[in-house]
């Protein structure tokens, strides 16, 4: 079952997308994906994606 999980690093809360599962009787986690900011995640639910901030363009 996936969850999302908010952590704080230096004061900012990251939220990541959390798969859990239990190994040798203990909840470990398994996979997981970076969201971003809260703000990042709204945008994209609304279609409107962040402006990217590096490009790269070549073979």
């Amino acid at each position: 079952m996936a969850t999302i999980t908010p952590r704080k690093v230096h004061g900012h809360t990251y939220y990541y997308l959390v798969a859990s599962k239990r190994i040798d009787g203990k909840p470990r986690l398994v996979w997981q994906k970076y969201l971003g900011r809260a703000e990042d995640v709204v945008a994209q639910l609304e279609g409107k994606p962040p402006a990217p901030q590096k490009v790269t363009v070549g073979e």
